[in-house]
């Protein structure tokens, strides 16, 4: 299918595309005393002092329900993330304990649903862009690990959200981070998860990405619960734009629809339509 159209309109159209999915955002690392935080490394050191020279008291497990005390220390670096240490509470074999772990083993964020706990961590930062993952909580077991490449620079914020299966068969939830990239190269929308209770696979990326003046691109995942999706099949739509503008300003789009089935490790493809 093709269509043409100037890019003021590709603009708004990719704009309100994305607004229709509302998802709560937030800035990286916002630490603040006596509020709540979760362990996102595994088996992390709990020090006596805010430093890698610290004694190790003990250590804790991911998912872990921490109280920040304090910010303690000077910043340190790891795989690009600088960030300071921080003084926590916790409670483990039923006694409250209190020691200083670096920051950048906390969860950016961290969802609770169907008996799991899910959590987004930040895992390194090469070349200016992020590398985060989802990992899979429960009962203090890691079940599931997933590292990507959000391709998010400097300055940008974040979201999480876990939607349940959206209608697709044998799946527990639909996950989705969202990211954005602010220039001339503009990308904004989510990186797509799927859980079935034992295996998370990441999808793909889902949302708009503009070279302004020159080309674009938009990818939109319709799970059979939300308009447009195959209910009764209980199929996902992948829908692909691509688009270039002409040498007198219109641009001119190429639509793509695909028909995708969950096989229980991965989304296969099925069909055009």
């Amino acid at each position: 299918m093709y269509r043409t159209l100037t890019l003021l309109s590709l603009i708004f159209s990719l704009g309100t595309t994305l607004s229709a999915q509302d998802i709560e955002t937030h800035a990286y690392f916002q630490i603040e005393t006596n509020k709540t935080a979760y362990a996102f490394g595994d088996n992390i050191n709990v020090r006596d002092a805010p430093n890698t020279t610290g004694k190790v008291l003990t250590q804790i497990k991911a998912g872990t329900t921490l109280k920040i005390l304090d910010v303690a220390g000077d910043k340190l670096a790891q795989k690009g993330i600088e960030v300071p240490w921080v003084k926590v509470q916790f409670l483990q074999n039923g006694k409250s304990q209190q020691g200083y772990i670096w920051s950048g083993l906390l969860a950016l964020d961290r969802i609770a649903r169907d008996g799991f706990e899910f959590l987004l961590g930040l895992t390194r930062i090469e070349n200016g862009v992020y590398y985060q993952e989802v990992r899979i909580v429960k009962q203090g077991a890691l079940l599931a690990t997933k590292e990507y490449k959000s391709n998010a620079e400097d300055g940008h914020e974040f979201g999480f959200e876990v939607l349940g299966n959206k209608g697709v068969p044998n799946i527990s939830n639909v996950i989705r981070v969202y990211n954005y990239m602010p220039a001339c190269l503009h990308w904004t929308g989510f990186s797509v998860f799927l859980w079935d209770g034992k295996t998370l696979a990441y999808i793909g990326f889902e949302g708009g990405t503009i070279n302004v003046g020159q080309s674009w691109d938009e990818i939109d995942f319709i799970f059979p619960e939300e308009k447009g999706g195959k209910q009764e099949e209980g199929w996902v739509v992948k829908k692909v734009i691509k688009g270039q503008e002409d040498e007198i300003g219109n641009s001119v789009e190429t639509i793509t629809t695909t028909i995708w089935t969950w096989d229980g490790k991965q989304l296969v493809h099925k069909k055009e339509e």
